[in-house]
């Protein structure tokens, strides 16, 4: 079961993974990003065999900020709360669309907020 964490988390880093295993992890500082690829990236290695990691940023979105999402075209959304499906794998609930990956979040200047 999925659960919600109790406070308010930013991610500024994500870690897309390819090859055996097609995943996005997020984190919210280097630090947390280093740690994860000494010590979760080689668990996830042996299971799934060689696996590529690109790194890249996110825009700290908060709650109460407004994003948009990979594959749902120029739609605005809020973000009201946070779900974790996983270790380092987060979902933001978002006022009337339910739950999307935090790595599909996005934001493109001059967006309009519904």
């Amino acid at each position: 079961m999925a659960k919600n964490p109790p406070s308010p988390k930013t991610f500024t880093i994500v870690a897309r993974v390819t090859g055996g295993l097609g995943s996005s992890y997020v984190f919210s500082d280097d630090a947390e990003y280093e740690a994860w690829r000494r010590s979760e990236l080689p668990t996830l290695e042996k299971e799934f065999g060689r696996l590529i990691v690109r790194k890249d940023t996110l825009p700290g979105f908060a709650m109460g900020d407004y994003c948009m999402v990979y594959g749902e075209g120029f739609d605005v959304f809020e973000i009201e709360g946070l779900r974790q499906y996983s270790p380092h794998r987060y979902g933001f609930v978002l006022k009337g669309h339910g739950c999307e990956e935090v790595a599909k979040c996005f934001w493109k200047e001059g967006a309009q907020r519904l």
